[in-house]
């Protein structure tokens, strides 16, 4: 994909982040740490590109948490400070369903790397062809699915990003 081109040229299904949204966040979550003296090492299963994990330190995390000594051993290479292994804060529901449904009144029941189950609301209706646009609570049945991403800024491509630690199992 050429830099500059119109996110509709892109071949679907394509991952495509909001490189806007993802700077302000990452921003914000640095701001957060700084102002409550907290040493933020943010885990990178939501993304497993070592870009934007370079882009997590130079705004000022002391390094990354990894899941998999392999997503590890890959930002290790990419020349990123990881730290002890994470397990999570497994069974602790966060959202009802897997994820936020942001333009239709609606719960995603069921999510996996190829499909999902997303109940409407009764008032609401869904056409063939239409899109809907999710925010999945977990990253990984999004981020396992493409070996690539695609950075986007106001509707053009800026930037296409390796998702490095995709499928590193073992």
């Amino acid at each position: 994909m050429v830099k500059d081109s119109n996110i509709f040229d892109i071949d679907t299904p394509a991952l495509l982040i909001d490189l806007d949204g993802v700077e302000k966040n990452l921003d914000t979550m640095q701001k957060k740490a700084d102002a409550s003296s907290a040493l933020l090492r943010p885990h990178i299963k939501a993304h497993k590109i070592p870009e934007l994990a370079r882009t997590q330190v130079r705004l000022g995390a002391v390094g990354i948490t990894a899941s998999k000594v392999s997503e590890a051993e890959v930002m290790a290479d990419a020349g990123i400070k990881v730290f002890a292994l994470d397990k999570g804060a497994h069974g602790k529901e966060m959202l009802k369903g897997f994820g936020i449904v942001l333009n239709k009144k609606a719960v995603l029941e069921r999510l996996s790397e190829e499909h999902g189950v997303m109940l409407l609301d009764s008032n609401e209706q869904l056409e063939i062809g239409e899109t809907v646009r999710i925010i999945p609570n977990h990253a990984c049945t999004v981020i396992n699915l493409s070996d690539k991403a695609y950075g986007i800024r106001r509707g053009k491509v800026e930037a296409e990003l390796l998702i490095a630690g995709r499928g590193k199992v073992q």
